[in-house]
């Protein structure tokens, strides 16, 4: 997983505190850590599984990193742009001369403005992009930047919590991007797919059961978060229930969970692409699979 342990990573706690992956014969073991480290030890055998997002997937790959994505949990990209109302920030146009927070120029929040300049038609030039580390909200707060980039699920809502009102740009609104699943080596997945089918099909067991009863899953979970104090428990049960939102989407309703929609790789690898993030096509069909999940 990526960073340090978060409510985010629910399913996986809960599968883990339930017993789904012992019920599939899996002994499982959770870290923290950088996605992209992550992603090599992946390729390498060293990790059987990692949690990343498409654009990470197709940029390993155009770097010989034979990783592929065999459960997307995330349907959508969970990222947003979010601003005090004060500010007048309404929609992506408003940003055009702007200062912008990130907290560095890589990783989810960084290509997520990416993606809504693109489909704004923007370019960064349009507008000014601070890297203030993990400090948006407190940034946005105190108006050191007009606007902040970070997870629409967590610093928009830890300033509507303090009193201040902000709007919020959605990436997914904007543009699909292919956000977070469970990612596997390409060795492992051909020559052992029972085992990644058991890992899937543990986790999709418990996104349904957090879908149906995110407050028994967040007591779970708490479990494997010791540091979190109990001041910020109710802060954090939002974040889970605003999270849950993020893994359902038309196509799981027809498809299943972990779904991986075709069209938004297609998308993902174009704006990559144009934007220059990705220097070299990569063929989007083996970056993903749908035939391991059951």
């Amino acid at each position: 997983m990526g960073y340090i342990p978060d409510v985010q990573f629910a399913m996986f706690y809960v599968a883990q505190a339930k017993g789904y992956y012992r019920d599939e014969g899996l002994d499982v073991t959770i870290n923290h850590g950088f996605v992209t480290d992550a992603i090599v030890q992946v390729a390498q055998g060293r990790l059987t599984f990692a949690n990343a997002a498409g654009d990470e997937i197709l940029l390993a790959r155009a770097n010989k990193i034979p990783v592929k994505l065999v459960f997307q949990t995330y349907q959508q990209y969970p990222v947003a742009i979010f601003a005090k109302q004060s500010t007048g920030i309404k929609q992506p146009a408003d940003l055009k001369g702007k200062t912008i927070g990130v907290p560095v120029r890589a990783g989810a929040t960084y290509v997520g403005l990416k993606g809504v300049l693109y489909a704004a038609k923007l370019s960064e030039q349009d507008v000014n992009i601070a890297e203030i580390n993990f400090t948006q909200a407190e940034a946005v707060r105190t108006d050191k930047v007009a606007a902040a980039v970070g997870y629409f699920n967590n610093e928009p809502l830890v300033l509507q919590q303090q009193g201040v009102p902000v709007d919020v740009l959605r990436v997914s609104d904007y543009i699909a991007l292919v956000s977070n699943g469970i990612v596997t080596s390409e060795a492992l997945a051909q020559s052992d797919p029972e085992t990644v089918r058991k890992f899937t099909r543990a986790t999709a067991r418990e996104l349904q059961d957090t879908l149906d009863d995110p407050e028994a899953a967040f007591e779970l979970a708490l479990q494997f978060i010791p540091e979190l104090p109990a001041e910020r428990h109710p802060q954090e049960l939002a974040k889970l229930k605003q999270t849950t939102a993020l893994w359902e989407s038309a196509a799981t309703k027809a498809n299943g969970l972990g779904y991986s929609d075709p069209a938004m790789w297609q998308t993902t690898h174009q704006f990559l692409r144009e934007s220059g993030l990705l220097q070299t096509d990569v063929d989007v069909q083996q970056a993903f699979t749908n035939d391991l999940r059951k």
